[in-house]
């Protein structure tokens, strides 16, 4: 049986759970599940909140099949699976997962700048943090520097980050602030991995409510999040809204900041090969780029943000969060998204929030998520799609 109750707003309720680990966020036909023993959510659509139900309940697993079946036509696979599931979920609190927490472990390895001499000269700001970075040849100089061209200033500042770029064999290594990590870069991917790299550290030094795998544009009032996972058409559907007079934030990380606020990250665009052609009209210069890779090889090409687009410079109230999905001959249709399917979708993109992800932390994202309208965005053709976004 479900223990307390409290409306949490207008739209949802929160209530715990049997198992001391869950915690039950229930909206009208849905339902948000986190759990403290993995420190995540799982989304329960209007079957999966029956049978969560009938476990808060006391009923057992055989029962709870057997009533599913009296009230459904489907005996899939899949029906089976979603009781399997969440009764583990129910009984255990968590449910296993193939996520490596480790990832980002190369960031602990990196020493604060032991320097007390404040750099005088160029430097980078980006977010909350100071950058100096050295070059050993040409190459590399030109290839990173069009990347940071917006962030450039000149002065005297203490660093938070001394970036040195050095070649072995052919190969380029990273050192930051004196440690040399193992990655050996190939010429055509030191682009795409400084990218990702600075991304990553700059954001450790920020305050922030919330980052996301996203784009975010700007025109007037509306600001548009864009979360996406890899092969959307995100960086696409960017990239072409700068011909209508958008702003560009990012292409690749959203930082809100804690008045949920969209902060401006204009690193350089990264479009991989498949949307060249499409592209040709809407950002000429692409012709005249130079082909790198992706960590993972596939072929891309860097748009430098300069002069020649309009970037973001102060921040914003994100207007509309945008899922966008590219799907051939789709015609360019915004549909709308419940709370639950808008945090999932989120969930789905990759995000993060400062700290351990807590009880708190998700009563905080559902209430932002609430404010802010949430679509589905499927597409297929450039033009339909700037038509449509700029209706909102």
């Amino acid at each position: 049986m479900l223990n307390s109750s409290r409306s949490i707003s207008s739209s949802f309720e929160q209530m715990e759970s049997v198992n001391i680990k869950l915690t039950l966020f229930l909206f009208e036909e849905e339902g948000l599940i986190y759990s403290a023993g993995d420190n995540r959510l799982h989304l329960l659509n209007s079957l999966g909140m029956y049978v969560w139900l009938l476990l808060e309940d006391g009923l057992s697993k055989p029962e709870v099949l057997a009533l599913c079946r009296k009230h459904s036509t489907t005996q899939s696979a899949e029906f089976i699976e979603l009781i399997d599931e969440l009764y583990l979920l129910f009984t255990n609190g968590y449910l296993p997962s193939d996520l490596d927490d480790q990832e980002e472990i190369w960031l602990q390895k990196i020493p604060p700048n032991s320097s007390e001499t404040k750099h005088q000269g160029a430097y980078h700001k980006i977010l909350d943090s100071n950058i100096v970075v050295t070059y050993c040849d040409q190459f590399s100089k030109k290839t990173i520097e069009p990347l940071l061209g917006v962030f450039i200033h000149t002065g005297q500042v203490f660093c938070d980050y001394l970036i040195d770029i050095t070649i072995e064999n052919e190969e380029y290594l990273i050192g930051i602030n004196g440690f040399y990590f193992s990655w050996r870069i190939p010429k055509k991917k030191l682009a795409a991995v400084f990218n990702d790299r600075i991304r990553k550290l700059v954001l450790t030094q920020s305050d922030y409510f919330l980052a996301s795998h996203a784009a975010v544009l700007a025109k007037g009032d509306k600001c548009l999040m864009m979360p996406a996972v890899s092969y959307s058409g995100k960086s696409t559907l960017s990239a072409a809204l700068l011909s209508a007079d958008y702003q560009y934030f990012s292409d690749e990380m959203a930082v809100i900041d804690k008045n949920r606020h969209a902060r401006p990250v204009p690193l350089g665009i990264g479009l991989k090969n498949g949307s060249w052609g499409v592209l040709k009209s809407y950002m000429p210069q692409l012709a005249q780029l130079k082909e790198q890779q992706r960590w993972d090889g596939v072929p891309l090409k860097y748009v430098p943000v300069d002069d020649s687009i309009r970037h973001g410079v102060t921040r914003k109230p994100v207007s509309h969060l945008v899922f966008p999905k590219y799907e051939k001959s789709q015609k360019a249709e915004l549909m709308p998204l419940s709370i639950p399917r808008t945090v999932y979708q989120l969930f789905e993109a990759g995000f993060t929030m400062q700290g351990e992800f807590s009880k708190k932390q998700v009563t905080e994202l559902l209430g932002w998520v609430e404010s802010v309208p949430a679509y589905q965005f499927k597409f297929s053709q450039l033009d339909e799609a700037i038509e449509c976004l700029e209706a909102l």
